[in-house]
């Protein structure tokens, strides 16, 4: 999604298919041979976690012009390639706010990523958001160094997370 994409839902059956109690996708059919992928409803799938995980993440963009977000891999040190697809994503606007996207890479590894490209004259708030509840890790100012680097804090999550970096007063670096 952060490399943008025409829409989105999560992989519950119920929901790509639209299943209700009254039609399954494809029908089952001995005839044809077709079969009914599964029977989740569209309304019970919409309860599982996943579901909830899509909510808060929606909302979440919903606090910015996210319909202006662009991909911006240049912001990162190491950025996802198609060979590493387990590293960071970067989106946003430019001198406003960007979003990280912190896949759990592997097993104990907690390093924040390191972001580049922070433009001289603007100073930037940034969190931690836990897709997976919601919750917020507040981290303060951004305090990049002379080349516009800085180097987030490890994560405190042991699953993937995004890092919020929303624009703040005007600051120069010295």
């Amino acid at each position: 999604m952060m490399s943008g994409a025409c829409g989105h839902t999560y992989g519950a059956g119920g929901l790509w298919q639209m299943n209700s109690t009254e039609e399954q996708f494809g029908g089952a059919d001995a005839q044809t041979n077709s079969r009914v992928h599964e029977d989740t409803t569209w309304e019970e799938a919409a309860q599982y976690p996943g579901a909830k995980q899509v909510g808060r993440s929606a909302q979440l963009l919903q606090r910015y012009e996210w319909w202006r977000f662009e991909p911006h891999l240049e912001w990162l040190e190491e950025p996802r390639t198609s060979d590493n697809y387990k590293l960071s994503y970067a989106a946003g606007i430019p001198g406003e706010v960007r979003f990280i996207y912190v896949p759990h890479k592997r097993m104990y590894c907690w390093d924040g990523p390191k972001i580049k490209g922070i433009e001289d004259g603007e100073a930037y708030r940034a969190f931690y958001f836990d897709i997976a509840t919601g919750t917020e890790t507040d981290l303060g100012s951004v305090e990049p160094d002379q080349d516009g680097t800085w180097q987030a804090p490890d994560t405190c999550f042991s699953r993937d997370c995004v890092l919020v970096m929303e624009r703040g007063t005007v600051k120069q670096r010295t």
